[in-house]
């Protein structure tokens, strides 16, 4: 098989991740331990690893994260503030 074709598959593969998957290994890509890029995000190591874990960053660490690593990971995601304002409106709406 092509090298062509087998970045391609990996790049379809790493795009079917979710976020908190991506965040781990983007982490480890830049050699960040959890405390090292809590410590560039002004946040804990209790944090990162629960970001790690599953748990939605608010918008400002979400962005803090993004520029420390240099890569985007939740902005596929239909997580933006916005977003969730939209669909707390109409759960509320139809409540």
């Amino acid at each position: 098989m092509c090298a062509f074709f087998i970045l391609q598959e990996m790049r379809g593969a790493f795009m079917k991740l979710e976020p908190h998957e991506k965040l781990k290994i983007w982490r480890q890509r830049r050699k960040f331990t959890q405390e090292g890029l809590a410590a560039k995000t002004a946040c804990s190591q209790m944090e990162i690893s629960r970001l790690e874990r599953g748990k939605i960053p608010n918008p400002e660490l979400r962005n803090r994260i993004e520029k420390v690593l240099n890569v985007t990971i939740w902005s596929d995601e239909n997580e933006k503030e916005g977003d969730f304002k939209c669909q707390r409106e109409d759960q509320s709406e139809t409540s």
